[in-house]
């Protein structure tokens, strides 16, 4: 049910039982669990399932979840231990906005949509990549950008892990995504290509 764990804050751990299918909207919302672990029967979360659950460090998603929700771990701040579902080929607005100490982000090879305002806030990661067969996205690891496989959508800049002053955009490109380049404090140009078409809100704010 929507919110059933929501500001639950007598345990610190927990698994759900095999048998559960569906997670409700804001069911874990703010319930104070540092570990919790969803079965592989689980196939679908409601949005914001998870969202602003400040003291949750580990996450376990069954890899035949096909969708994060909007957002969906938003403002999950401490959690460390988590790997997004090797089936998963949807991530919504915001799912993974303001994980603060997450230090290792893959892409699963699946994924063919990202929606905007992922990756906004998130300091930590030491290391950013895409899985290996992925024909939607890729991951330039030199300037630290996350673009579509055909290069006409930047989704984020990840400039703490390849600072760079200047970068040049690739030809093609059409859109820039919101908060793309926001707080990028080491970049003092950026060349965008003819051509270019929408530039997001706040993308270098």
């Amino acid at each position: 049910e929507a919110s059933a764990f929501a500001f639950c804050e007598a345990l610190t751990e927990i698994d759900l039982p095999e048998g559960v299918q569906f997670l409700g909207r804001n069911a874990f919302e703010r319930c104070g669990f540092a570990s919790i672990c969803i079965p592989d029967s689980v196939t679908e979360i409601g949005e914001a399932c998870f969202s602003g659950d400040n003291y949750l460090v580990s996450l376990t998603l069954p890899d035949g979840l096909a969708e994060l929700p909007p957002i969906a771990l938003e403002s999950c701040y401490s959690l460390m231990d988590f790997e997004l579902p090797k089936g998963l080929k949807t991530i919504g607005a915001g799912a993974l906005q303001a994980i603060f100490y997450l230090t290792h982000l893959t892409i699963p090879a699946g994924v063919t949509d990202i929606e905007q305002m992922n990756f906004l806030m998130m300091h930590g990661l030491e290391e950013v990549s895409v899985a290996e067969g992925s024909t939607s996205f890729t991951y330039d690891a030199e300037n630290g950008l996350l673009m579509t496989a055909d290069k006409a959508r930047l989704l984020h800049c990840f400039f703490h892990l390849a600072p760079q002053k200047e970068i040049i955009l690739p030809e093609g490109m059409k859109t820039i995504d919101p908060f793309a380049f926001h707080y990028d404090v080491t970049v003092e140009k950026i060349v965008l290509p003819e051509g270019a078409e929408t530039i997001g809100l706040l993308a270098f704010g």
